[in-house]
């Protein structure tokens, strides 16, 4: 068994993170610290703070696909569990997690339940969505955690800020697409399992904290990730979605198109998600040519990749703004 962090610059939360890996209660395992490329005394402090952690260390920043990468190169173990710098894990994540991929030979990997590092009482996710509108979604987001989640669950992937796989995945799957820099690679991953047979468990017994924005205030993303975000998810969708998907979904997909265009329009951000469409277009031959690997891989159905992807994506929206204005008030 095998556990890394990938960590960047990040040594202001690594205290709290590798102090609750360490700390946890399954013991057959190594710990690995992915240093990608950080400048800010990482590698030595890890060193001297955490002996049992062994450092790989990266020269230049690879990115977050990049570095993820590397750290599963680094990896030894027959399950891989990743984590991102910025988050607490309680003791028993990795023992439960280990335990549901062994109960259940048919998942290929785990999602945690993961709750916001600062407001405790909250999800950031309990296993990630699809909907047929071509977006993803992240199950009880910003919801009050409580007994809806408590049940474990088949979902359609993992947030990869805490998820463990089996090695059998990345081999018969691939690793991140590093195209995707460091938005929805973990979604594009969790794409490419479920169209191989690889099932996703959500564990509600395998608890993490994460520090997602909530001192920032939910829903203030950059221009640059704005462009990232939307280039990817016509990525993900051309690379990913069989053709017989693609013709039941069009209409739906186009709804969401124009409902999501509006909204930018009236909030400014109109010339950002052309800009991204635009870069959609200009990698359009090499994505055409990555489906046609990704397609050739498939192993399930339209039909049973259809019974997995969720419906109704506008009353999703709809349930996370009032629940963001829940968090934001709670916060005030």
């Amino acid at each position: 068994m095998s556990v890394f962090v990938l960590s960047w610059n990040g040594l202001e939360h690594l205290e709290v993170c590798l102090s609750s890996v360490c700390a946890q209660t399954y013991r057959d395992r190594e710990i690995i610290l992915v240093d990608n490329g950080s400048t800010d005394g990482t590698q030595a402090w890890v060193e001297e703070r955490f002996p049992e952690v062994r450092v790989a260390r990266l020269e230049k920043n690879r990115g977050v696909p990049g570095g993820v990468n590397y750290g599963i190169e680094q990896c030894r173990g027959r399950f891989i569990a990743i984590l991102n710098n910025d988050i607490e894990v309680v003791p028993e994540w990795l023992g439960e997690s280990i335990r549901a991929l062994e109960q259940h030979p048919e998942a290929g990997f785990t999602s945690s339940r993961i709750r916001l590092f600062y407001q405790r009482d909250r999800l950031d996710t309990a296993g990630e969505i699809y909907f047929r509108e071509g977006f993803p979604a992240k199950r009880g987001f910003l919801y009050r955690d409580g007994p809806d989640f408590d049940e474990p669950a088949w979902v359609f992937g993992a947030c990869a800020a805490a998820a463990v796989y089996r090695r059998e995945l990345f081999d018969a799957v691939g690793h991140f697409d590093e195209e995707f820099q460091a938005s929805l690679e973990d979604l594009d991953l969790s794409f490419r399992a479920q169209l191989q047979g690889f099932k996703c468990r959500y564990v509600p017994t395998a608890v993490i904290y994460h520090k997602v924005g909530a001192t920032l205030g939910f829903g203030m993303v950059q221009s640059s990730v704005q462009l990232r975000v939307h280039r990817n998810l016509w990525l993900l969708r051309i690379k990913n979605l069989p053709g017989a998907l693609w013709l039941r979904y069009l209409p739906r997909m186009l709804m969401g198109e124009a409902a999501v265009l509006a909204g930018a329009a009236a909030k400014g951000r109109f010339g950002v998600l052309m800009r991204a469409r635009l870069q959609v277009l200009q990698r359009l031959k090499a994505t055409l040519k990555k489906r046609r690997e990704v397609q050739a891989r498939r192993t399930i159905s339209a039909r049973e990749l259809d019974a997995i992807i969720s419906r109704h994506w506008f009353g999703q929206r709809r349930d996370e703004r009032q629940h963001e204005v829940e968090a934001r008030t709670s916060l005030s």
